[in-house]
């Protein structure tokens, strides 16, 4: 999965070094309203751009897999930016995306998003051994199926690789976060065959069970389980999904590891991330993506 970023020309720091600034930073993300401006998720990526060059080359690869899962959403926005002819936000993806320049600048020359599609799978062949076949996706049921394709296709082979706890644990968490969202998402606004992704501890696969055996109100009745006050209110539905799987996590502040530290700074970002978008849109919009990514 390394070879799927950026390379940073300095080879990191020690780990030591690292742990002091974490703890700084960490003060203060929790305390400032940076996230709360009028780009907070291109607040994300500089912090994410700022840890993954400051780790030396062994803790990227350990963590890369973490990086690419909030990729798969700059990959999601330049398809879209694609579609929809907005270069300003294709160069503003490029500027902050962590993909390696050449991928980058081959898929920021694309007119269209079938030629963005046919990079990418070439690009990712080598992870997925039959491939995305992201272009017959596309074709066959349009850009939304072959944006699921790809979030599909690359989550579950990132949780087959050789991951260290606390990133498995980071990312499978993620990717239970995303589908209570998605679930909710279903809910709230009566979408069909909520995208529900693989790779967790199993929270997708229950919810599966539940939409198939009994269809929305199975899905309402497991979320009721999970968060009995917060079914009902989005906002504070990700509030409470924001706050447990916190408490998941906090446990890694005090990891005297370097994996488990890094753990803690990702999630305490995105966390701010995620509550920035709920201070501006209030719950309405419960997006897909739990990002996640």
């Amino acid at each position: 999965m390394i070879s799927l970023m950026q390379q940073p020309k300095i080879e990191g720091y020690p780990d030591a070094y690292l742990f002091v600034r974490l703890r700084g930073k960490r003060v203060r993300v929790e305390q400032e309203e940076s996230f709360s401006g009028s780009e907070p998720w291109g607040v994300l990526l500089d912090e994410l751009r700022w840890v993954f060059a400051t780790m030396r080359p062994g803790l990227r690869q350990k963590f890369a897999p973490c990086f690419l899962y909030f990729e798969l959403r700059n990959l999601q926005m330049i398809l879209r930016s694609l579609a929809g002819g907005d270069r300003q936000q294709l160069e503003r993806i490029g500027r902050q995306s962590l993909l390696r320049s050449d991928l980058l600048r081959e898929l920021l020359a694309c007119t269209g998003v079938a030629a963005a599609l046919a990079i990418l799978d070439r690009y990712l062949e080598l992870f997925v051994s039959d491939g995305l076949r992201l272009i017959e996706s596309y074709e066959q049921s349009g850009a939304r199926a072959a944006e699921a394709r790809l979030t599909d296709g690359l989550l579950p082979r990132m949780m087959q690789l050789d991951l260290v706890a606390p990133v498995r644990d980071y990312l499978s968490g993620l990717i239970d976060l995303r589908n209570l969202l998605t679930a909710a998402r279903y809910l709230r606004w009566e979408i069909d065959d909520p995208p529900l992704l693989t790779g967790d501890s199993g929270i997708g696969m229950q919810l599966r069970l539940a939409l198939k055996r009994e269809g929305r109100a199975g899905l309402r009745t497991f979320l009721a389980r999970q968060l009995p006050e917060a079914v009902d209110d989005p906002a504070l539905l990700e509030l409470e999904l924001l706050e447990r799987f916190g408490r998941r996590w906090h446990r890694y502040r005090h990891d005297p590891l370097a994996t488990g530290q890094i753990v803690d700074y990702l999630w305490q970002c995105y966390r701010r991330f995620r509550q920035a978008g709920l201070q501006r849109w209030g719950g309405q919009e419960l997006a897909a993506w739990g990002g996640t990514g």
